[in-house]
């Protein structure tokens, strides 16, 4: 609901990580028979690393965190575990979903 409400123009992105209906869900895999994709195509060079996470993993720890975590990592695996070991070691609030994908070679 507030990423449609940001899209929209309605609200700042720094309204959405106080917005009390942050955590509603308006689409869901499953959820319906006929499934809506959202995607952005990119372009990708060698060495890139996309991180596909929930907002479990953002709204607890914040961006300079995440960066130094995946930047001290010596592969995609540990990066992710280590994301995962930070959110798990606080009262997380929220469940949480981490992705950590390099792009190699061609």
């Amino acid at each position: 609901m507030v990423q449609e409400l940001l899209d929209k123009g309605l609200i700042g992105q720094e309204e959405t990580l106080s917005h009390p209906q942050r955590h509603v869900i308006t689409r869901a895999v499953g959820a319906n028979p006929r499934l809506e994709l959202d995607y952005l195509a990119l372009d990708l060079v060698p060495n890139d690393v996309l991180l596909l996470c929930s907002d479990g993993l953002y709204s607890e720890i914040g961006p300079d965190q995440i960066l130094s975590i995946l930047t001290a990592a010596d592969d995609c695996d540990t990066g992710a575990s280590r994301l995962l070991e930070a959110v798990l070691s606080g009262p997380a609030k929220d469940n949480v979903t981490v992705n950590v994908i390099a792009v190699e070679q061609g």
